[in-house]
């Protein structure tokens, strides 16, 4: 079965360079070339294409939205970004703008024709190392935001969450700190409240993990 492809770039010498490589493959076609938005949409509308390869900056406006009008036809081509931009925000922007893969403009050519025919099996397409880039970023989101739970504590509900972590129970801690059952699991509802968590297992699981991780 043939495929036609839309390109959309704004370097016509790398559009041409894009079309060889795609036009070895047997049933590859490239019907369709655009530099700009206003000629992508006009050819969108035109014709019906299998596939559109776009790069995420154009001269004139942002490639994701072009992904964004592709969501308001009926039967639309998958999306692939080509970008030259080596950045895992990039790619997760594109994902959620309807991509179904991102793949960079200096990949080798074998994976970008990897990238071309996974996504026209309607699979998603990362390199491994934007994987692996969404990865890290993602941990690191939720490092700095356990963190900035973490500093919003007082030292007394730091120290409770440290018993905690050690495998203390409430009546436990309230013997080595000399307060009352009661007043631990009032610290413990504020810990609740200051990690955003909804019951007591949570923060016991978070203090415990929490524990383990600096005793490494």
């Amino acid at each position: 079965m043939e495929r036609s492809f839309l390109l959309v770039d704004d370097h016509p010498v790398f559009r041409q360079g894009l079309a060889s490589l795609l036009e070895t493959i047997d049933n590859y076609r490239v019907t369709g070339e655009a530099g700009d938005w206003d000629e992508a949409v006009a050819l969108l509308r035109e014709k019906e294409f299998h596939i559109m390869i776009v790069d995420i900056s154009l001269k004139d406006r942002d490639g994701l939205e072009l992904l964004n009008l592709l969501s308001e036809r009926e039967n639309p081509p998958v999306a692939l970004v080509l970008s030259m931009h080596d950045e895992s925000s990039f790619a997760e922007k594109s994902l959620e703008a309807g991509a179904l893969g991102y793949v960079m403009k200096h990949a080798p050519p074998e994976e970008i024709l990897d990238a071309v025919e996974t996504v026209l099996r309607g699979e998603r397409f990362l390199s491994a190392r934007m994987k692996q880039q969404i990865l890290d970023a993602r941990f690191d989101r939720i490092r700095n935001d356990d963190q900035s739970r973490l500093d919003s504590l007082s030292p007394r509900e730091r120290e409770i969450l440290d018993l905690i972590g050690q495998g203390f129970g409430a009546t436990e801690i309230a013997e080595k700190l000399n307060l009352s059952v009661k007043t631990i699991h009032t610290y413990r509802d504020h810990l609740k409240e200051k990690l955003d968590m909804d019951t007591a297992r949570q923060v016991r699981r978070f203090a415990i993990q929490r524990h383990i991780g600096s005793s490494t």
